[in-house]
């Protein structure tokens, strides 16, 4: 059952910090101590209890799933195939494929290249009162095989659910990629991305660059595998919203995808608070790269700072404001018995390395390590990191950092999608706020996608506030196109916001009331029933199409509590897919309609 309120706490904070944030290593409970052979790492609050919880993908042994008790400490899940199943993995994304308002989870194996490629696994969320895990067989993961380095979930073709792009890593095998047919299952499609055998992909970024409401694609090709050892990368501007039809233009000049090197893992975020996404491409070739977005779909190499002129073999990064001081710094994930590097942005775009007498452990383990991803994981405002480790160094465990804090505001977000998908991926969150005596916006993004090299950060939206106890506004932007301001809201909260509440004045129903769309598929005509509303209420009943167009409408009012059945004539509309949307002063409800 999704949430239906907007507050969950309240945390005060007062005053400012101006220098680098330090971190605590945990060193108790299994999570801090398995010594494993890691992948990756997913961070996502899948029982809804309002703290994050860690799912550990492992290359030798099976996967680990870490319950957070909300007091500091986790519980390590220890049956259930999600922790059993075994599986060269790699990875693991975090999305909720049938809008159950639960996430689900997907993990990617990527043997090595000496051993037959495996199937993936798709684990379904089965929601209260245990939210254990099901393995669902259907094409993506019972029929293709393949050596999946990251997977990614996407609504890349804007009808409110998920659809999956799972990649090759090695050339050894397909990409694939499958569209969600709306009933739970997936349809294997081939649209002009996904490329033959010889330009298997690596890694797949999904993100709006061009902010123009659709999801474009960026492919990494790290050439690890390939004949010449190096490749250009791919990127793809989707052209549903120009063109009212689902197809993809490839970008083959700019310098973002002709630099040809070994490339692992691409990090977004809009480090210079412009407005748009830019990318830290992390390199194994001891070179990184930093692309700044120009705000016309083409991007411009930042080849100044020491985050793009160290040299270290790098494997992840990611980026977070962990100082909250209201821009996004820069974590470095180097690999090879290499210290990582912690970047601190000074709020104009430039970096400083910051050493362990600021930082701490972040920047001193010395490690092999394979990916990274941030939570707050016991929401004291102030984002946390963990490190995935692999078995290739001396000291293979993993390591879990705690955020020691400080006392600068921020905000905390959760979006739940109604018409859009519900875990709300490819949501833009905006937050403006006057800090330092200067008013900004910042952007925050929430993807399906890796984050941190095999890694996914949490999926709740995180905004450094500095020293404002108030935001301007916060706007939220929906994937179909639903665009929501509030206004005047209190710093140190952890909100939840519910697509089309409007402001918070209506909730959604409750479960066993509200809406119901019989039958679904449909033909001709649309019959719907309205149940636990109130004789007398006067309510609006419309029928939108997957851009958010309302296509027909009606204003009715309840009389009698029996049947209260009514009908709508959709004969002369195109097949496809539909949303009904109905709505009271006081409550809202969207069914997703699929027209024969």
């Amino acid at each position: 059952m999704r949430s239906t309120f907007i507050v969950l706490c309240i945390f005060f904070f007062s005053g400012q910090i101006a220098h680098a944030q330090r971190f605590t290593q945990v060193s108790t409970g299994s999570i801090a101590t398995t010594n494993l052979s890691s992948g990756g790492c997913s961070w996502a609050d899948y029982n809804h209890d309002g703290y994050p919880d860690l799912y550990v993908s492992n290359t030798s042994t099976s996967n680990q799933l870490f319950k957070n008790n909300g007091d500091g400490t986790f519980q390590e899940v220890t049956t259930g195939g999600i922790v059993t199943d075994g599986g060269i993995s790699n990875s693991a994304v975090w999305g909720d494929y049938d809008n159950d308002g639960n996430l689900d989870l997907f993990v990617s194996n990527n043997p090595p290249q000496n051993m037959s490629p495996q199937l993936n696994f798709l684990y379904k969320n089965n929601g209260p009162p245990t939210y254990g895990f099901t393995a669902v067989s259907t094409p993506a993961t019972q029929t293709h095989a393949n050596y999946t380095w990251s997977s990614s979930w996407v609504d890349y073709d804007n009808d409110g659910d998920l659809d999956l792009h799972m990649p090759d890593n090695k050339h050894l095998a397909k990409d694939y990629f499958y569209e969600n047919n709306g009933m739970g299952g997936f349809t294997a499609v081939t649209p002009s991305f996904v490329t033959p055998l010889v330009e298997s992909t690596g890694i797949a970024s999904w993100i709006d660059y061009d902010h123009d409401g659709d999801q474009d694609l960026f492919m990494i090709k790290s050439g690890r595998s390939h004949f010449s050892g190096r490749e250009d990368h791919r990127m793809y501007h989707n052209l549903l919203k120009e063109t009212g039809t689902l197809s993809f233009s490839q970008v083959t000049t700019a310098a973002i995808v002709k630099h040809r090197d070994l490339d692992f893992q691409a990090s977004w975020g809009d480090y210079d608070n412009d407005g748009d996404m830019d990318v830290y491409l992390g390199n194994f070739d001891n070179h990184n790269y930093l692309y700044r977005n120009n705000g016309d779909s083409l991007f411009t190499r930042m080849t100044f700072g020491p985050h793009v002129q160290e040299n270290n073999a790098t494997l992840g990064s990611t980026w977070a404001d962990f100082d909250n001081d209201g821009d996004l710094d820069l974590y470095v994930l180097n690999t090879n018995l290499q210290a990582s590097r912690y970047y601190e942005n000074d709020g104009s775009g430039n970096f400083s390395t910051q050493l362990f007498s600021a930082i701490g452990p972040p920047v001193s383990n010395i490690s092999a390590a394979q990916g990274c991803a941030t939570a707050d994981f016991n929401n004291d405002g102030y984002l946390d990191l963990f490190v995935a480790n692999s078995f290739s160094a001396a000291n293979a465990r993993n390591y879990l950092y705690r955020n020691n804090g400080g006392s600068n505001h921020f905000i905390a977000i959760t979006c739940e999608g109604t018409l859009s998908n519900a875990a709300a991926i490819g949501t833009k969150v905006w937050v403006k706020a006057t800090i330092n005596g200067v008013s900004r916006w910042q952007l925050r993004h929430i993807t399906g996608c890796p984050t941190g090299n095999h890694s996914q950060d949490d999926l709740r939206v995180h905004v450094g506030l500095g020293d404002a106890t108030t935001i301007d506004s916060i706007k939220i932007e929906w994937p179909l196109g639903l665009v929501e301001t509030y206004t005047n809201a209190a710093s140190d909260q952890f909100l939840t916001y519910v697509e089309g509440a409007m402001t918070g004045l209506q909730k959604p129903f409750p479960d066993g009331q509200g809406l119901t769309v019989f039958p679904n598929p449909v033909q001709d005509v649309l019959t719907y029933r309205l149940k636990g509303v109130p004789l007398g209420t006067r309510y609006t009943v419309s029928l939108l199409d997957v851009t958010g167009r309302i296509v027909d409408t009606a204003i009715a009012i309840v009389e009698t509590l029996e049947s209260n059945v009514s009908t709508m004539a959709i004969a002369k509309i195109p097949p496809g897919i539909y949303f009904l949307e109905v709505r009271t002063e006081t409550q809202f409800q969207v069914v997703k309609v699929i027209k024969d």
